[in-house]
């Protein structure tokens, strides 16, 4: 099993830096380990577009 990192660096207002890394299992079986993935998280995020964005 593969595993692809991800690596995220945010900036606090108080001027500290965090850094986030997250893993996903990459499946040899299939061309892109992702496509899965990012859809699931459309299907599921779609509900939850209808609410009012400032909200």
């Amino acid at each position: 099993m593969r595993w692809r990192m991800h690596k995220r660096t945010e900036q606090k207002e108080d001027g500290r830096l965090i850094h986030y890394y997250t893993f996903t299992s990459v499946e040899p079986s299939s061309p892109s380990g992702s496509s899965g993935e990012s859809d699931k998280t459309v299907s599921s995020d779609s509900p939850k577009r209808t609410e009012p964005p400032n909200g």
